[in-house]
């Protein structure tokens, strides 16, 4: 028989103590937003702020912990911060040997020249970038 109770309890203390790694710099508040924030995405499997609130499980509206999740979401500034300090923590796990890609574009999308966060896309299969 398998305990998903404690399965869920061990998941959710490894993301927190995962988060404690890499929010350590910040406040109080704003390790708590990235706490919730990150085990919110994986519960949720979703960046939707409201299945991301619903997962959360709040005795609070959902409507106040949407507009709190997104009122820090808008004030956060630490991101080069975090991003050092994420990388920090997973750094032990390669080597030399190691090749991590990050790719920090967007699906292509032809037809729209002017979305938030576009970025060049190479299509491999046409040899040529969009």
């Amino acid at each position: 028989m398998f305990n998903y109770s404690t399965l869920g309890h061990n998941l959710k203390r490894g993301i927190s103590s995962f988060c404690e790694k890499i929010s350590g710099d910040f406040s109080r508040p704003t390790q708590k937003f990235i706490l919730d924030m990150v085990y919110g995405l994986f519960a949720a499997q979703s960046c939707f702020l409201t299945k991301i609130a619903r997962e959360l499980k709040e005795k609070i509206a959902l409507d106040k912990l949407v507009e709190r999740l997104s009122r820090n979401l808008m004030n956060f500034d630490g991101a080069d911060e975090l991003h050092k300090n994420y990388f920090n923590a997973v750094k032990k796990n390669f080597d030399d040997s190691t090749v991590l890609i990050i790719d920090d574009s967007d699906i292509t999308k032809p037809c729209s020249k002017k979305l938030e966060g576009l970025c060049k896309v190479h299509d491999g299969s046409k040899n040529e970038t969009l």
